[in-house]
Protein backbone atom coordinates (compact mmCIF):
# COMPACT_ATOMS: atom_id res chain seq x y z
CA UNK A 1 0.00 0.00 0.00
CA UNK A 2 3.14 2.55 1.19
CA UNK A 3 4.46 1.63 -2.76
CA UNK A 4 1.07 2.27 -4.29
CA UNK A 5 0.42 5.73 -2.86
CA UNK A 6 4.32 6.92 -3.16
CA UNK A 7 3.50 5.59 -7.15
CA UNK A 8 0.77 7.57 -7.24
CA UNK A 9 2.96 10.77 -6.27
CA UNK A 10 5.42 10.13 -8.28
CA UNK A 11 3.08 10.12 -11.75
CA UNK A 12 1.30 12.91 -10.50
CA UNK A 13 3.86 15.43 -9.98
CA UNK A 14 7.24 14.31 -12.48
CA UNK A 15 8.72 17.66 -12.17
CA UNK A 16 8.67 17.34 -8.37
CA UNK A 17 11.94 16.25 -6.54
CA UNK A 18 11.52 12.86 -4.56
CA UNK A 19 13.53 11.53 -1.75
CA UNK A 20 12.96 8.35 -0.49
CA UNK A 21 13.84 8.18 3.00
CA UNK A 22 13.40 4.51 4.84
CA UNK A 23 13.57 4.25 8.73
CA UNK A 24 15.84 1.75 10.53
CA UNK A 25 15.15 -0.89 12.89
CA UNK A 26 15.46 -0.14 16.43
CA UNK A 27 13.09 2.48 16.92
CA UNK A 28 13.04 5.65 18.26
CA UNK A 29 17.10 5.80 19.26
CA UNK A 30 18.08 4.37 15.80
CA UNK A 31 15.92 6.36 13.79
CA UNK A 32 16.60 9.95 16.15
CA UNK A 33 19.04 11.30 13.64
CA UNK A 34 16.80 9.96 10.46
CA UNK A 35 15.84 13.42 8.83
CA UNK A 36 19.57 15.03 9.45
CA UNK A 37 21.35 14.57 5.70
CA UNK A 38 18.16 15.95 4.37
CA UNK A 39 18.11 19.14 6.47
CA UNK A 40 18.75 21.34 3.51
CA UNK A 41 15.68 20.03 1.74
CA UNK A 42 13.41 20.56 4.57
CA UNK A 43 11.37 23.62 5.74
CA UNK A 44 7.69 24.71 4.33
CA UNK A 45 8.10 24.03 0.67
CA UNK A 46 8.72 20.93 1.19
CA UNK A 47 6.14 18.10 1.92
CA UNK A 48 6.82 15.35 4.29
CA UNK A 49 4.82 11.86 3.30
CA UNK A 50 5.08 9.12 6.10
CA UNK A 51 4.10 6.07 4.71
CA UNK A 52 3.91 4.01 7.79
CA UNK A 53 1.56 3.59 11.48
CA UNK A 54 1.20 5.54 14.11
CA UNK A 55 4.62 4.88 15.45
CA UNK A 56 6.90 5.55 12.74
CA UNK A 57 4.94 8.94 12.56
CA UNK A 58 5.87 9.51 16.22
CA UNK A 59 9.64 8.95 15.98
CA UNK A 60 9.30 11.47 12.36
CA UNK A 61 7.55 14.20 14.30
CA UNK A 62 9.74 13.78 17.52
CA UNK A 63 13.06 14.04 14.66
CA UNK A 64 11.48 17.13 13.30
CA UNK A 65 10.36 19.01 15.99
CA UNK A 66 12.81 17.48 18.63
CA UNK A 67 16.53 17.63 17.32
CA UNK A 68 18.78 20.82 17.94
CA UNK A 69 20.88 19.70 14.98
CA UNK A 70 17.93 20.66 12.35
CA UNK A 71 17.29 24.12 11.33
CA UNK A 72 14.44 26.33 12.90
CA UNK A 73 12.83 26.25 9.51
CA UNK A 74 12.59 23.08 9.10
CA UNK A 75 9.99 22.59 12.22
CA UNK A 76 7.60 24.24 9.40
CA UNK A 77 7.51 21.73 7.33
CA UNK A 78 4.08 19.95 6.33
CA UNK A 79 3.44 16.31 6.98
CA UNK A 80 0.89 13.94 5.37
CA UNK A 81 0.72 10.77 6.66
CA UNK A 82 -0.50 8.05 3.77
CA UNK A 83 -2.80 5.56 5.58
CA UNK A 84 -0.19 2.75 6.47
CA UNK A 85 0.67 0.59 9.46
CA UNK A 86 -1.59 -0.70 11.59
CA UNK A 87 -4.50 2.37 12.38
CA UNK A 88 -3.06 5.25 11.68
CA UNK A 89 -4.69 7.99 13.80
CA UNK A 90 -3.72 11.06 12.78
CA UNK A 91 -4.05 10.02 8.80
CA UNK A 92 -7.64 9.30 9.80
CA UNK A 93 -7.78 12.35 12.00
CA UNK A 94 -6.36 14.80 9.25
CA UNK A 95 -8.19 14.04 6.03
CA UNK A 96 -10.76 10.64 7.14
CA UNK A 97 -10.21 7.29 6.10
CA UNK A 98 -7.72 6.59 3.15
CA UNK A 99 -9.53 3.89 0.58
CA UNK A 100 -11.56 6.27 -1.96
CA UNK A 101 -8.99 9.52 -1.22
CA UNK A 102 -7.36 11.21 -4.77
CA UNK A 103 -3.51 11.57 -3.18
CA UNK A 104 -2.65 13.94 -5.62
CA UNK A 105 -5.94 16.55 -5.43
CA UNK A 106 -5.31 16.49 -2.05
CA UNK A 107 -1.80 17.77 -2.24
CA UNK A 108 -2.68 20.27 -4.84
CA UNK A 109 -5.76 21.57 -2.77
CA UNK A 110 -5.31 20.47 0.89
CA UNK A 111 -4.72 23.32 3.73
CA UNK A 112 -1.43 23.36 5.43
CA UNK A 113 -2.51 23.39 9.27
CA UNK A 114 -0.94 23.60 12.69
CA UNK A 115 -1.68 20.71 15.08
CA UNK A 116 -0.60 20.89 18.76
CA UNK A 117 0.64 17.14 19.84
CA UNK A 118 0.90 16.40 23.33
CA UNK A 119 4.01 16.83 25.56
CA UNK A 120 4.98 14.12 28.36
CA UNK A 121 7.43 14.50 30.32
CA UNK A 122 8.92 11.54 32.66
CA UNK A 123 10.99 11.93 35.69
CA UNK A 124 12.35 9.17 37.08
CA UNK A 125 13.75 8.52 40.87
CA UNK A 126 16.96 10.16 40.24
CA UNK A 127 15.99 13.26 38.79
CA UNK A 128 16.53 12.32 35.07
CA UNK A 129 14.03 13.54 32.78
CA UNK A 130 13.08 12.74 29.25
CA UNK A 131 10.00 14.25 27.25
CA UNK A 132 8.16 12.36 24.18
CA UNK A 133 5.55 14.05 22.17
CA UNK A 134 2.29 12.60 20.41
CA UNK A 135 0.57 13.88 17.98
CA UNK A 136 -2.75 12.03 18.61
CA UNK A 137 -2.86 9.85 22.25
CA UNK A 138 -0.22 8.96 25.14
CA UNK A 139 -1.42 6.06 27.48
CA UNK A 140 -0.08 4.61 30.25
CA UNK A 141 -1.21 0.56 31.75
CA UNK A 142 -2.65 -2.24 30.03
CA UNK A 143 -3.11 -0.62 26.26
CA UNK A 144 0.72 0.16 26.08
CA UNK A 145 1.60 -3.34 27.26
CA UNK A 146 0.14 -4.77 24.58
CA UNK A 147 1.45 -2.51 22.05
CA UNK A 148 4.96 -3.85 22.93
CA UNK A 149 3.98 -7.17 23.04
CA UNK A 150 2.31 -6.49 19.24
CA UNK A 151 5.42 -5.05 18.22
CA UNK A 152 7.85 -7.57 19.80
CA UNK A 153 5.80 -10.19 17.88
CA UNK A 154 5.34 -9.03 14.81
CA UNK A 155 9.29 -8.08 14.68
CA UNK A 156 9.94 -11.77 14.98
CA UNK A 157 7.06 -12.72 12.48
CA UNK A 158 8.15 -11.09 9.34
CA UNK A 159 6.15 -13.14 7.08
CA UNK A 160 2.96 -13.06 9.18
CA UNK A 161 3.30 -9.01 9.52
CA UNK A 162 3.25 -8.64 5.54
CA UNK A 163 0.22 -10.81 5.17
CA UNK A 164 -3.07 -8.35 6.29
CA UNK A 165 -4.94 -11.17 6.87
CA UNK A 166 -2.77 -13.61 8.89
CA UNK A 167 -1.92 -10.32 10.57
CA UNK A 168 -5.44 -9.24 11.62
CA UNK A 169 -5.98 -12.55 12.96
CA UNK A 170 -2.94 -12.69 14.65
CA UNK A 171 -3.35 -9.80 16.38
CA UNK A 172 -6.66 -10.75 17.66
CA UNK A 173 -5.04 -13.80 19.63
CA UNK A 174 -2.35 -11.54 21.00
CA UNK A 175 -4.14 -8.49 21.84
CA UNK A 176 -7.34 -10.34 23.81
CA UNK A 177 -5.06 -12.36 26.29
CA UNK A 178 -2.23 -9.25 26.33
CA UNK A 179 -5.20 -6.92 27.57
CA UNK A 180 -6.57 -9.66 29.84
CA UNK A 181 -3.20 -10.53 31.82
CA UNK A 182 -2.03 -6.93 32.09
CA UNK A 183 -1.64 -6.08 35.67
CA UNK A 184 -2.64 -2.37 37.29
CA UNK A 185 -0.45 -0.08 38.84
CA UNK A 186 -0.22 2.27 41.85
CA UNK A 187 -0.26 5.83 41.44
CA UNK A 188 -0.39 8.83 43.09
CA UNK A 189 -2.25 11.68 41.87
CA UNK A 190 -3.61 14.87 43.48
CA UNK A 191 -2.72 13.40 47.20
CA UNK A 192 -4.32 10.15 46.80
CA UNK A 193 -3.55 6.70 45.87
CA UNK A 194 -5.03 5.60 42.60
CA UNK A 195 -5.15 1.32 40.84
CA UNK A 196 -4.67 2.22 37.36
CA UNK A 197 -5.02 -0.34 34.96
CA UNK A 198 -5.90 1.99 31.39
CA UNK A 199 -5.00 5.99 31.73
CA UNK A 200 -5.35 7.42 28.23
CA UNK A 201 -4.63 11.13 27.15
CA UNK A 202 -6.11 11.76 23.74
CA UNK A 203 -5.24 14.72 21.79
CA UNK A 204 -8.09 16.80 21.12
CA UNK A 205 -8.15 16.92 17.41
CA UNK A 206 -8.19 12.83 17.53
CA UNK A 207 -12.10 12.92 17.93
CA UNK A 208 -12.14 13.93 14.46
CA UNK A 209 -12.89 10.02 14.73
CA UNK A 210 -15.60 10.53 16.49
CA UNK A 211 -18.64 11.10 15.02
CA UNK A 212 -20.52 14.02 16.78
CA UNK A 213 -17.83 15.14 18.50
CA UNK A 214 -16.18 17.64 16.54
CA UNK A 215 -12.62 19.67 17.30
CA UNK A 216 -10.87 22.17 15.48
CA UNK A 217 -7.33 21.01 14.61
CA UNK A 218 -5.47 23.66 16.08
CA UNK A 219 -7.38 23.53 19.30
CA UNK A 220 -4.97 23.18 22.56
CA UNK A 221 -6.75 21.20 25.17
CA UNK A 222 -6.72 17.41 25.38
CA UNK A 223 -9.25 14.62 26.93
CA UNK A 224 -8.42 12.12 29.64
CA UNK A 225 -10.07 8.79 30.68
CA UNK A 226 -9.28 6.61 33.39
CA UNK A 227 -9.69 3.25 34.22
CA UNK A 228 -8.94 1.62 37.39
CA UNK A 229 -10.43 -1.23 37.91
CA UNK A 230 -9.85 -4.33 35.61
CA UNK A 231 -12.91 -5.08 34.36
CA UNK A 232 -14.71 -4.77 30.39
CA UNK A 233 -17.74 -2.48 31.44
CA UNK A 234 -14.96 0.11 32.92
CA UNK A 235 -13.31 0.22 29.31
CA UNK A 236 -16.69 0.26 27.87
CA UNK A 237 -17.67 2.98 29.83
CA UNK A 238 -14.54 5.42 29.60
CA UNK A 239 -15.27 4.76 26.01
CA UNK A 240 -18.62 5.81 25.49
CA UNK A 241 -18.11 8.70 27.63
CA UNK A 242 -15.93 9.78 25.13
CA UNK A 243 -18.11 9.53 22.40
CA UNK A 244 -20.43 12.11 23.91
CA UNK A 245 -20.03 15.59 23.97
CA UNK A 246 -21.16 16.64 26.96
CA UNK A 247 -19.27 14.12 28.84
CA UNK A 248 -15.95 14.35 26.68
CA UNK A 249 -16.19 17.82 27.93
CA UNK A 250 -15.90 16.79 31.80
CA UNK A 251 -12.73 14.97 31.01
CA UNK A 252 -11.10 18.14 29.07
CA UNK A 253 -7.64 18.90 30.64
CA UNK A 254 -4.70 21.55 29.91
CA UNK A 255 -1.93 19.48 32.48
CA UNK A 256 -2.53 16.64 34.35
CA UNK A 257 0.40 14.82 36.37
CA UNK A 258 0.75 11.78 39.01
CA UNK A 259 3.99 9.16 40.01
CA UNK A 260 3.82 5.61 38.82
CA UNK A 261 4.76 3.67 42.39
CA UNK A 262 5.07 0.86 40.19
CA UNK A 263 6.80 -0.21 36.92
CA UNK A 264 4.32 -0.01 33.75
CA UNK A 265 4.43 0.88 30.17
CA UNK A 266 3.65 4.01 28.21
CA UNK A 267 2.81 4.20 24.76
CA UNK A 268 3.09 7.05 22.61
CA UNK A 269 1.11 7.19 19.45
CA UNK A 270 1.91 3.30 19.28
CA UNK A 271 5.73 3.81 20.19
CA UNK A 272 6.28 1.83 23.59
CA UNK A 273 8.90 2.38 26.00
CA UNK A 274 8.62 1.51 30.28
CA UNK A 275 8.16 3.51 32.91
CA UNK A 276 9.96 2.49 36.20
CA UNK A 277 8.65 3.05 39.62
CA UNK A 278 8.67 6.20 41.27
CA UNK A 279 8.50 8.18 38.02
CA UNK A 280 6.83 11.52 38.05
CA UNK A 281 4.39 11.65 35.32
CA UNK A 282 3.34 15.18 33.41
CA UNK A 283 1.22 15.71 30.37
CA UNK A 284 0.51 18.85 29.00
CA UNK A 285 -0.13 20.43 25.08
CA UNK A 286 3.00 21.46 23.85
CA UNK A 287 3.99 24.75 22.74
CA UNK A 288 5.20 24.12 19.80
CA UNK A 289 2.73 22.85 16.95
CA UNK A 290 3.49 20.85 13.53
CA UNK A 291 2.25 21.52 10.57
CA UNK A 292 0.01 18.71 8.47
CA UNK A 293 -1.61 18.56 5.10
CA UNK A 294 -5.32 18.56 5.59
CA UNK A 295 -8.74 18.90 3.65
CA UNK A 296 -10.91 18.54 6.75
CA UNK A 297 -12.72 22.09 8.15
CA UNK A 298 -14.28 22.19 11.36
Amino acid sequence: MALKRITALKRAFPGAEHVIVETLPGGRAANKALLEPHADKLGPDTLLCIAGGDGTINMVLESLLGNPKLPARSRETPVLPLWGGNANDLAHMLNGAGRKTDLPGLVRTGNVTKVYPLSCTLTDASGQARTHIAACYISFGASALTAQTLSTTFRARTLLSRMPVLRFIGELFIVVPAMTQAQTFLATEDGRHKTIYEYVFFNGPRFAKINGVKRRLGEQTFHRALVEHKRLSNLLKSAVALMRPAEADKLRAVRTEFTALEATWVQFDGEATRVYAGTHVVVTVADRPFYALSRRVY
